[in-house]
């Protein structure tokens, strides 16, 4: 069985935000993004936060209820949002999984580079975009996205994961679609490219994701935004990947490229 303390990344910043308490978040001005469903008809989905909880409440999914979920109150760039997350990611880790794949509960941690990328889509008019966050989560960014009007896709692969992003854009009254897919099967994901725009934040912790996005990401899309706080797996992949670099702050980095 994998030491608990793998369910760190090598080398995070451990550091959160801390909680203002239990303030009710205030909804963005905007609104929560209208949704057309396009994308139910490309993809097969999984949980969907099409009909938000009332405001400042959460019905999830029956699997997160034995998540021991705690809520934080994160601020994204004057938006008050309410995230839950499990209160210890280091409980979830269970052998059987690791021994498929080497999974480890990395979504269930409120990362810094999220809350980043979260920042910098919050700066950007992305009002009826198609926007693809992969490893989304506790779907943060993807969320803000969402509330900024765009139409988005938050995929995991993790069930547990997307059961409590569904379940945070419902209490924060945000509209998005929901999947399970993996990194080394994304087919549905290159058939509904070009995408907008795709997010993603702290992808590199493992040496075997670098290859799997090198080859990914010039599929989806010409522009994307990835938080990196600066990971040894990372060096190669900026190396080697086939789009534009441009850094955006401390850990943001916006990739772009011809469409597909």
């Amino acid at each position: 069985m994998p030491h608990r303390g793998h369910a760190n990344r090598e080398g995070a910043d451990q550091s959160v935000e801390d909680p203002s308490g239990g303030e009710t978040p205030a909804r963005d001005a905007a609104g929560p993004g209208a949704a057309s469903g396009a994308l139910a008809g490309l993809l097969d989905l999984g949980c969907s936060s099409q009909s938000p909880a009332p405001f400042g409440c959460c019905d999830p999914c029956p699997e997160v209820h034995a998540l021991n979920l705690v809520e934080e109150t994160v601020d994204v760039g004057g938006l008050r949002l309410s995230i839950l997350r499990p209160r210890q990611a280091e409980a979830l880790i269970s052998e059987e999984a690791f021994e498929h794949e080497e999974f480890l509960p990395y979504w269930a941690e409120l990362w810094p580079s999220g809350v980043d990328l979260a920042r910098v889509v919050r700066g950007r008019d992305v009002d009826g975009l198609r926007v693809l966050e992969l490893g989304c989560g506790l779907g943060l960014p993807s969320i803000v996205a969402a509330l900024g009007g765009a139409e988005v896709l938050a995929t995991d692969w993790s069930p547990e994961g997307l059961e409590v992003a569904a379940a945070n854009a419902a209490r924060n009254r945000a509209e998005l679609e929901t999947a399970l897919v993996s990194w080394s099967g994304p087919d549905r994901l290159v058939r509904a490219a070009p995408w907008d725009l795709v997010l993603g934040a702290d992808l590199l912790y493992e040496r075997r994701n670098v290859d799997q996005l090198l080859e990914l990401l010039p599929l989806l899309g010409n522009e994307v935004l990835l938080a990196e706080p600066g990971r040894p797996p990372a060096a190669r992949f900026f190396e080697e990947v086939e789009l534009d670099v441009t850094l955006l702050g401390e850990r943001v980095y916006r990739l772009t490229g011809p469409v597909p």
